[in-house]
């Protein structure tokens, strides 16, 4: 009788190839182009793989791994602004498999700039001192992309600008650093990406630390609109007071605790709105390692329960309440923020 060898089946594969595509009449496109091609299985992307366009704005990958369910997209940048193609998960045997990336125009213009959404999340990292995270959910109206909307002091430009409360420190970025894609500035920061037109086409995340003493007031103004401002707060012995925002909702976090949600419907550019925090923190007394402490090991450290402290992970995106406050859909180079949540 014949032996029978098990044998692996032949990896799949396939060419992505498409080109950049201008919305100007007559427009054409600059040469070598920096290309990105995400794969993703889900939500985790697997692979990025280099290309660039030729002169005439084409591309090509060849032997793509490919498998039942992965998804691709491709990323261009162009001049501070990142473009993406459609995310398309190829048909079973399909040999090629189009992406095309639309690009516009620029303009200086931040008329049609408005802010989606923004999410503030309260923490703290010690009993005097306030942890806050910052999530600007960003579209842009216009049929042209915004760059350079922004002159700074020292001469550079940027598309954005956003401030941030009085006495922020220690500034951190999703997606980016001070000093590249972001700029401090008196009054907050400045973003240099650019903004393409469409909903949803830019997001920011920034965290930032501010002095606490028993309570807070921090008085805020943007230079956009906000369709839709939320402040989340967890139920750890702080109080939110404001005539700006009302109290919407309680929900519980994977860790079984509780944050309060008080939002705003809708702020317009340059309104003023405030609110004030007030009560003590309550702490867990856990050990701290050395190097995060400068008292020593031996001794127990007040630390928070760390509701917001995972922030820097690289996650699927963001479900802060039910009837969409904000789903960023697809995980980008630039990171989204993980922070599923649950119903009570």
């Amino acid at each position: 009788m014949p032996l029978v060898h098990a044998q692996t089946p032949p990896e799949q594969t396939l060419t992505i190839e498409g080109q950049l595509v201008t919305t100007s009449p007559g427009g054409t496109v600059a040469t070598d182009i920096p290309l990105m091609l995400h794969s993703f299985d889900g939500q985790q992307m697997l692979a990025m793989v280099e290309g660039v366009t030729d002169a005439d704005g084409v591309f090509r990958f060849e032997q793509v791994e490919v498998a039942q369910g992965r998804t691709f997209e491709v990323m261009a940048t162009v001049g501070q602004t990142v473009y993406f193609s459609e995310r398309i998960a190829p048909s079973s045997g399909q040999a090629t498999l189009e992406l095309p990336v639309t690009i516009y125009d620029t303009t200086p213009d931040a008329d049609a700039i408005r802010v989606e959404q923004m999410h503030a999340l309260v923490d703290f990292f010690s009993p005097t001192l306030l942890q806050m995270a910052e999530i600007y959910i960003i579209s842009n109206d216009g049929n042209r992309t915004v760059e350079e909307a922004v002159t700074l002091a020292d001469g550079q430009t940027a598309a954005l600008r956003l401030t941030l409360p009085d006495g922020a420190t220690d500034l951190t970025f999703e997606g980016g650093q001070l000093g590249q894609r972001f700029v401090q500035t008196e009054d907050g920061f400045a973003d240099r990406f650019g903004v393409p037109p469409g909903s949803s086409t830019s997001q920011v995340v920034v965290r930032y630390y501010l002095p606490y003493q028993s309570g807070l007031r921090l008085n805020r103004s943007f230079a956009y609109p906000i369709d839709n401002l939320s402040v989340i707060v967890p139920q750890m012995g702080i109080s939110l007071a404001s005539a700006d925002l009302a109290w919407a909702d309680s929900r519980q976090i994977q860790d079984e605790r509780t944050v309060d949600i008080f939002t705003d419907a809708g702020i317009q550019a340059g309104q003023a709105f405030s609110f004030e925090l007030t009560g003590q923190p309550e702490m867990n007394e856990v050990s701290v390692s050395p190097e995060f402490s400068t008292q020593p090991a031996a001794q127990p450290v007040i630390a928070p329960k760390p509701i917001f402290i995972g922030l820097g992970l690289v996650g699927l995106g963001l479900v802060l309440l039910g009837g969409g406050v904000w789903w960023w859909r697809r995980e980008r180079p630039k990171p989204a923020l993980a922070f599923p949540m649950e119903s009570p």
